[in-house]
């Protein structure tokens, strides 16, 4: 660390500070890190050992010892304290706290209340609200420091020995005051620099609160709902942020036990299946394995040929996509791909998650913030993406004296969509009456589509229908629509049948057309995106076209057109010429930087496609989104602005009753988005737990959504 960050910060004033002092502090806030034993990353479970803490209110600076540090924070407990990843040093001081039982002051209830900031996630939404991405890589201490500071945080210091002394704090544990001053002025420069990232964010944050009312982006109420809702979760949610950070680390120290036993009996039972499969994919001459790759091509080039009503999915070099979620549609009709997807399957439970889960217990980490607001799971397994198969799920085992407790919301994201069109859009939801109804919302929406009564709908019309409440929301038009059931719901449907489907929601919610229309069309966002104007076309193209706004939207749909289809035609049947197609694409070239690989090698390659289309639309439609808790999110595209209104509201309301669940002592092994996975021991009362974590959850989300009714099902 540079000397210089310290400012007038000198170390030989810096003492040890006793209670006997009392109070200190008398300003607003104070910043505060702690210095621990070596993070074992092998072993997340495990929470390092506290060897010093420093706080620094701007102006003074004291070193607290782990036997005083409960006594400092609760003689200031009516300020704000800061810290760079609270989640960590609150679990380390609580973990002291309870080691010594020697004070009674719970750490956690300076939460609650909103006093305790945490750079690290103001950092991420601040991202999030500027860029539309606030990743968790970027969001370290140095590199807040570098962005918003424009200074260099040196982390690679070496003592005299030449020791790193970030790694190297444990050797002085049990005796801080004996720590050399190389490693004082470490911990004193990490205080100073995340006091002045909190005092810089307050400034950006002011500003951002300016801007949201001035640009008011999609979802945007009024300056009265946002400054409330910033009272009431924080600025951009940052207390929802925080508490989700506290309580999914948690989560990952808790971990997932496995019954290796019964895991060992179903991975003997799948490889015998694959093994059954691999030898019945041997007689269409395809051997799974190394080398298959041009074989598997070969057979699939072959079945399209033999079937003039199948076309599959290209990569942009032309060759046939092998995905399994390109090739499952055609498993009904061709054996073959049957068969191989059932063997892609197999062979992905095998080595994404059975053979991780004979290790008997995994630890699980959680990213608390994607683009949406929702969470995302890494590290030892990703818990969140557990195949659905339960022969996966139920190898899930709680630990010795207790039994799971399995909680979910019921369609909580057409409970947000409903309170989102009843606050932000319009004040009248059809969606939320249905809900408030008490109907199933599958089955009254089935009911609509097939002209039946709700008690007559089957179980696949109640699923086609389910496919059609979580598709059209988002903004899917009919293809992506269709994929999306096919893959998802396994639910076949042709595009007419899409287009009717989407014509009969919309008047069964006709709240939804006002949610999902666009404010300018789709052409002159294309040609905005892509510098499209009448006097280049006219030059480049030798086709003479008059300037004006109609123009302009028309070109913009004429490039649409060049990016979907190999042999694009005008309304009046003529054929685009190779210089018309150049100079949409040359246009496209200008912006390949903002699409992803396989598209950039589209553009590279002049490959068309409707996926090219889709994504340029996309882009061409991005704009900021605003959920109803206050969070915002920057350049999203058509579909992602939608989501981001229902889904982060879901998620926001689900991370406050986790909050709520932990708080009331209840151990979660596991979180997937509107579902808990949660312990209780085996002598506990089950029903007064059950109606414990129902009411919980129920009263978390209903923080966010105070006007849909909200139900939880419980196992």
């Amino acid at each position: 660390m540079e000397n210089n960050l310290l400012g007038q910060l000198n170390l030989d004033q810096v003492v040890f500070w006793e209670p006997e002092e009392g109070r200190v502090f008398e300003g607003e806030c104070y910043a505060l890190d702690t210095e621990t034993e070596k993070v074992d990353k092998k072993q997340p479970q495990i929470i390092p050992r506290m060897v010093i803490a420093a706080v620094y209110d701007g102006k003074k600076a004291y070193f607290l010892t782990p036997r005083i540090i409960a006594a400092f924070l609760r003689i200031h407990a009516d300020l704000i304290v800061i810290m760079h990843n609270a989640a960590f040093d609150l679990a380390v001081i609580h973990q002291e706290i309870t080691l010594r039982d020697a004070e009674d002051f719970d750490v956690y209830t300076l939460v609650e209340p909103g006093k305790v900031r945490d750079t690290q996630i103001l950092h991420r939404l601040y991202d999030l609200a500027i860029k539309g991405s606030g990743e968790w890589k970027g969001s370290s201490l140095e590199k807040s420091c570098r962005e918003h500071l424009e200074i260099e945080v040196e982390k690679d210091i070496k003592d005299e020995s030449g020791q790193s002394v970030r790694e190297n704090f444990g050797l002085w544990l049990d005796r801080p005051a004996d720590l050399p001053a190389v490693y004082l002025e470490y911990l004193l420069g990490d205080i100073v620099v995340t006091y002045q990232l909190f005092q810089k964010f307050k400034l950006l944050y002011k500003q951002l609160g300016v801007d949201i009312i001035q640009a008011r982006p999609f979802g945007f109420i009024d300056k009265a709902r946002l400054c409330e809702a910033w009272r009431l979760y924080g600025p951009l949610t940052h207390h929802i942020q925080l508490k989700s950070a506290i309580v999914l680390s948690a989560v990952t120290r808790n971990g997932i036990r496995f019954d290796t036993s019964r895991l060992a009996a179903f991975r003997q039972e799948l490889l015998k299946e694959q093994q059954d499969i691999s030898e019945k994919l041997l007689a269409y001459g395809y051997r799974p394995g190394k080398g298959s790759i041009e074989s598997l091509q070969r057979i699939l080039l072959q079945v399209e040929s033999n079937n003039d009503n199948i076309r599959f999915t290209r990569k942009p070099t032309g060759r046939i996509s092998t995905k399994a979620e390109h090739l499952e549609p055609y498993k009904v009709s061709v054996p073959f791909i049957d068969l191989y997807v059932r063997f892609q399957k197999t062979k992905y439970l095998l080595g994404t998650f059975l053979d991780k889960m004979q290790k008997g217990v995994l630890h699980p980490e959680f990213d608390i913030l994607k683009s949406t607001g929702r969470t995302s799971a890494f590290g030892d397994i990703s818990s969140q993406n557990l195949p659905r198969d339960e022969r996966v799920r139920d190898k899930c085992a709680p630990f010795p004296g207790h039994v799971f407790v399995r909680a979910d919301y019921s369609s909580i994201e057409m409970v947000t969509l409903g309170q989102a069109t009843l606050s932000q859009f319009g004040g009248k939801s059809a969606m939320a009456d249905a809900i408030n109804s008490g109907a199933d919302l599958h089955r009254f929406t089935a009911s609509r589509l097939t002209g039946k009564p709700e008690a007559e709908i089957t179980d696949e019309e109640r699923r086609k229908a389910k496919a059609v409440n979580f598709g059209f929301p988002g903004g899917m038009g009919a293809r992506r629509f269709r994929e999306h059931a096919k893959a998802t719901y396994g639910i076949d449907m042709t595009e007419a049948e899409a287009e009717e489907s989407k014509k009969i929601w919309f008047d069964t919610f006709p709240e939804m057309r006002r949610f999902l229309e666009e404010n300018s069309s789709p052409g002159e966002g294309i040609a905005r995106l892509l510098g499209i104007n009448c006097d280049d076309y006219s030059h480049a193209t030798g086709k003479y076209m008059s300037p004006g706004p109609d123009k302009i939207g028309m070109l913009g749909g004429m490039a649409k057109k060049v990016f979907s289809d190999p042999a694009p035609r005008t309304g009046t049947g003529r054929l685009y010429t190779e210089a018309e197609r150049n100079y949409f694409w040359s246009r496209l070239d200008t912006i390949a930087d903002r699409l992803s690989k396989k598209h950039c090698d589209s553009v590279r390659h002049r490959v068309p496609s409707p996926d090219i289309a889709a994504a340029i639309s996309d882009l061409a439609c991005q704009k900021d989104v605003l959920t109803l808790s206050g969070r915002l999110r920057a350049n999203a595209t058509f579909c992602a602005l939608r989501n981001t209104i229902f889904q982060g509201l879901a998620a926001d309301g689900a991370k406050l009753a986790m909050w709520k669940l932990m708080r009331a002592g209840f151990r979660i092994a596991n979180y997937i988005h509107d579902e808990f996975l949660i312990e209780i021991p085996e002598q506990s009362d089950y029903t007064e737990s059950v109606e414990t974590i129902k009411r919980l959850m129920i009263e978390g989300m209903r923080e966010v959504v105070p006007d849909v009714r909200i139900d939880v099902k419980v196992k």
